[in-house]
C-alpha cells in the first residue's frame, strides 16, 4: 500500500513478509524471478514490521529500524549502492533507524528516519529524491531541509511527506498538478502544498495525490483523467480539492489512477479508474469503440501481451485472455473460425500467462495446467492429435507449468522443477529431445534443468535458468541457438555463449535477446534488418550488446525490430523500419536504438511484426507503425 501510517521501526519484534505474483525481476522476493500465485515467505525477512510493494521492487522496515528491498535495481532503487537486481532481499546502506519505507510506483524509493528526516534513492531524473539535484543514487540521500516528517509516499515520478504539524510537502515532478502547486514543471526540492492542514496519512499514485486528514476528509490533487481525485469533476487536473461525501476516513491507498479509503465504520471505498475491476464494485471493462487493430485488453490493469504477424493474445489482471487479428485457423480460440475477429478466449478463466504462435497459442492456467488452441497440423497443441482446436485443450502429461512459450509449429513449457517439455514439428530439433521426430504430445527436453521461463522463435527454443544462465537448441542457421558455433541444428539444448547474468529472455522469427541485470541487452542470430542492435546488419552465433543501452528495465523482441523501456520511461527501438514501427524517421533499417519520441513514463512494451506499443504510467497505451491504414506521424493513444 502507499498511504496513511506504516507500523514504525525500533525495538525489535516483527514478523515475516509473504508476496505473490508475476514477476520477471525477482519482485516477490523468494530468490527466484518465478511469479507465484499464492503467497510465499519472502527470504530470510521474519522481523518487518512495515512493508510497501512497487512496481518493479519491494522494501520492507525491520524491527530493529534496518530497511530491506529486492527486485528490480536498474535506477539504483534498492538502495544497497549497486546497480544488481535481486531476487531476495539486500539491505538498504547506512539506513538504520527507519520508521517507514515506501517503494515506488516507477525506480525510486523513500524512508523516514526515527528522527522526522527523510532519505529517498533510486531515480532522480526529475528531482524525486528532493536532494536539489537530478543525479541519481544507488544509496539513500537526505531530502534537503525536512526534518520533521512522519510519514512519506512515493508515486511515479514525485514523492510527499506529511510534517509533524500536519502540513505535507511534494518534490519531483509537477506534471498534472502532482506536487499540489501551480506555475512550476517540477521542484527538486520540498515544497509545501497550500491549503492542506491537519494531515495524518499520505498516498501518491502515478499522476495524483490524496491526503487523509485528521478530521476524516480526504484531499486530493492532480489529474482527473480517470476520476481518480474524487470531486465529482472529470477531465484536466485541480490543486487540492475535497473527496465529495467522504468525511468519516481513517486510512487511505493510491493506484496508478484510483484511490482508495477505509472509513471509521470498516467500510472500504473507491472511485477512480475501473477498467480492471480495481474499485471492487463488480463493474465490467469498457471496451468502446475498439476494432481489433487497437484492441488491447489490459488498460490499467496487470497484463502480459503476446502477438505474432497476423494476430495477438492479451492476459488481463482478472485472468482472462483476449485475442484479436486473423481467425482463419481458429488462432483466437473464440469456438469459431472467421477471416478476422476479437473476443475472449472460450472457458479460459483463470489463466496466468499465455503466449501466441503462428497459427496456434497456448496459456498457463492457474494450478499450472498448460493448455493450446488453434492450427494443429504439426501436434503443436499438444493433445496427441493433429485436429485444430477452435477453444482451449489441455496437454496431457505436463504439470505445475509456470511459463509457456508458442512457436511457429511447436509448443514448449517450463514446468515448477525447472524441467521442459515441448511438442509439435521437431525439424530442426525444436523440440530439444536429441531426435528429429515430431511429437504430437509433449516430450521432456533432454538434459534441461533449471529452467524459470521458456521462449520460441519460429524455429528454436530458448530456456531462461534461475541462475542466470540462458539454454537454447533448435534450429541454429543464423547463430540463433548463441553458442558460437557454426552447427545449423542443435537438438539438444547448449548454453548462450557468455551469458550468465539474464533477467529474461525472449525470441521471435530466427532472434533471441536478453535483458541482463543491471539494464543492459545483448542479442543474436539474424540480424538482416539490423535487428540485434549492435551498428551492423551481421548475423551473430554468440550474444553481442546493444549499442548504448545500458539501462533497460524492459524488452520486447519482435522478429526483425525489437523495443526496450529505459529507466525513466523512455523508449528505444531498433531494427525494420520500414513502415515506422522503430522510429517516425524515413530510414528503413535503423541497426542502433532510436528513441521514440512522445512517449515517456513508459512501464511496458510490446511489438508485433509491423508495429509497437508501450504501457505508459497513467494508464494509456501507444502504439506506432502499421497500426492502421497508414502508418502515423507519431505515437498514437489506442486506449484511453
Amino acid at each position: 500500500g502507499r498511504g496513511g501510517r506504516r507500523p514504525g521501526g525500533g525495538g525489535g519484534g516483527g514478523g515475516g513478509v509473504g508476496c505473490w505474483g508475476r514477476t520477471r525481476v525477482g519482485l516477490v522476493g523468494v530468490g527466484t524471478t518465478l511469479g507465484r500465485v499464492a503467497p510465499v515467505a519472502v527470504v530470510g525477512l521474519g522481523d518487518a514490521v512495515g512493508v510497501s510493494a512497487g512496481s518493479s521492487h519491494s522494501c520492507a522496515v525491520r524491527g530493529g529500524g534496518g530497511v530491506v528491498c529486492w527486485g528490480s535495481n536498474a535506477a539504483g532503487q534498492l538502495g544497497d549502492g549497486t546497480g544488481m537486481s535481486l531476487p531476495e532481499p539486500v539491505v538498504v546502506s547506512g539506513l538504520v533507524d527507519a520508521v517507514e519505507v515506501s517503494a515506488g510506483f516507477s525506480t525510486h524509493s523513500c524512508a523516514v528516519r526515527a528522527g522526522g528526516g527523510v532519505v529517498c534513492w533510486g531515480n532522480n531524473n526529475v528531482g524525486q529524491l528532493g536532494d536539489g539535484t537530478r543525479m541519481s543514487r544507488a544509496a539513500p540521500v537526505a531530502v534537503v531541509g525536512l526534518d520533521d516528517a512522519v510519514s512519506v509516499s512515493v508515486g511515479a515520478s514525485h514523492s510527499c511527506a506529511v510534517r509533524v504539524d500536519g502540513e505535507v510537502v511534494c518534490w519531483g515532478s509537477n506534471a498534472s498538478g502532482l506536487l499540489g502547486v501551480a506555475g512550476v514543471e517540477e521542484s527538486l526540492l520540498p515544497v509545501l502544498v497550500e491549503g492542506v492542514e491537519g494531515v495524518v496519512g499520505i498516498a501518491a499514485g502515478v499522476s495524483h495525490t490524496c491526503a487523509l486528514h485528521g478530521i476524516g476528509e480526504v484531499s486530493c490533487w492532480g489529474s482527473r483523467s480517470a476520476g481518480q481525485l474524487g470531486d465529482g469533476a472529470q477531465g484536466g487536473a485541480a490543486l487540492p480539492g475535497q473527496v465529495v461525501g467522504l468525511e468519516d476516513a481513517v486510512g487511505i491507498a493510491a493506484g496508478p489512477e484510483s484511490t482508495c479509503a477505509v472509513r471509521s465504520s470498516g467500510e472500504v471505498v473507491c472511485w477512480g479508474r475501473n477498467s480492471a475491476g480495481q474499485l471492487g464494485d463488480g463493474g465490467q471493462r469498457a471496451r468502446e469503440g475498439l476494432d481489433y487493430r487497437y484492441y488491447l485488453a489490459f488498460e490499467g490493469g496487470a497484463a502480459e501481451v503476446s502477438g505474432r504477424e497476423g494476430f495477438a493474445c492479451a492476459l488481463d489482471g482478472l485472468g482472462g485472455v483476449s485475442c484479436w487479428g486473423e481467425n482463419g485457423q481458429g488462432e483466437l480460440g473464440l469456438g469459431w473460425v472467421s477471416e478476422r475477429g476479437l473476443g475472449t478466449v472460450v472457458g479460459l478463466g483463470d489463466a496466468v500467462a499465455v503466449s501466441a504462435g503462428e497459427h496456434h497459442a497456448c496459456g498457463v492456467r492457474q494450478g499450472g495446467g498448460a493448455v493450446c488452441w488453434g492450427s494443429n497440423l504439426e501436434g503443436q497443441l499438444g493433445d496427441g492429435t493433429q485436429a485444430p482446436r477452435l477453444a482451449p485443450v489441455a496437454v496431457p502429461g505436463v504439470g505445475g507449468v509456470v511459463s509457456v512459450a508458442a512457436g511457429a509449429r511447436h509448443s514448449c513449457a517450463a514446468d515448477a522443477g525447472g524441467g521442459v517439455w515441448c511438442w509439435g514439428d521437431n525439424s530442426a530439433g525444436q523440440l530439444g529431445d536429441g531426435t528429429a521426430m515430431t511429437s504430437l504430445e509433449a516430450v521432456p527436453v533432454s538434459g534441461a534443468s533449471g529452467v524459470e521461463a521458456v521462449s520460441a522463435g519460429s524455429d528454436h527454443t530458448c530456456g531462461l535458468r534461475s541462475d542466470g544462465a540462458v539454454v537454447c537448441w533448435g534450429d541454429n542457421a543464423l547463430g540463433q541457438v548463441g553458442d558460437g558455433t557454426g552447427d545449423a541444428v542443435r537438438r539438444s539444448p547448449a548454453a548462450v555463449s557468455g551469458l550468465g547474468d539474464a533477467a529474461w529472455v525472449g525470441s521471435a522469427g530466427d532472434v533471441s535477446c536478453a535483458l541482463r541485470v543491471g539494464g543492459g541487452v545483448v542479442c543474436w542470430g539474424d540480424n538482416s534488418a539490423g535487428q540485434l542492435g549492435d551498428g551492423t546488419m551481421m548475423a551473430r552465433r554468440a550474444p553481442v550488446p546493444v549499442v548504448g543501452l545500458t539501462d533497460a528495465t524492459h524488452l520486447a523482441v519482435g522478429p526483425s525490430h525489437s523495443c526496450a523501456v529505459r529507466t525513466g520511461g523512455g523508449v528505444v527501438c531498433w531494427g525494420q523500419n520500414d513502415v515506422r514501427q522503430v522510429s517516425v524517421g524515413a530510414e528503413a533499417v535503423l541497426p542502433t536504438p532510436r528513441a521514440v519520441v512522445g512517449v515517456s513514463g513508459a512501464v511496458g512494451v510490446w511489438v508485433g511484426a509491423g508495429h509497437s506499443c508501450a504501457l505508459q504510467g497513467d494508464g494509456e497505451v501507444v502504439c506506432w507503425g502499421a497500426v492502421g491504414a497508414f502508418p502515423p506521424p507519431a505515437p498514437e493513444v489506442v486506449v484511453r
